[in-house]
């Protein structure tokens, strides 16, 4: 095996779906969990954070 192709498979990545529809159902229930699905935690996290801070405030 020359070096090229060992660097080749060491950069790959697995790709795993994820159903944008489960995804939209996971954020019409609670706001951020679509994201999170979808392995986007930043913005996630954050989306559940304001659901919960606008939750506390509305009472």
């Amino acid at each position: 095996m020359n070096q090229g192709s060992q660097n080749n498979q060491q950069n790959y990545k697995v790709y795993i779906y994820k159903s944008p529809l489960a995804a939209a159902m996971w954020s019409a229930l609670l706001p951020g969990f679509g994201q999170l699905y979808v392995r986007d935690y930043i913005i996630g996290f954050s989306l559940v954070a304001w659901e919960i801070v606008v939750n506390i405030m509305s009472k």
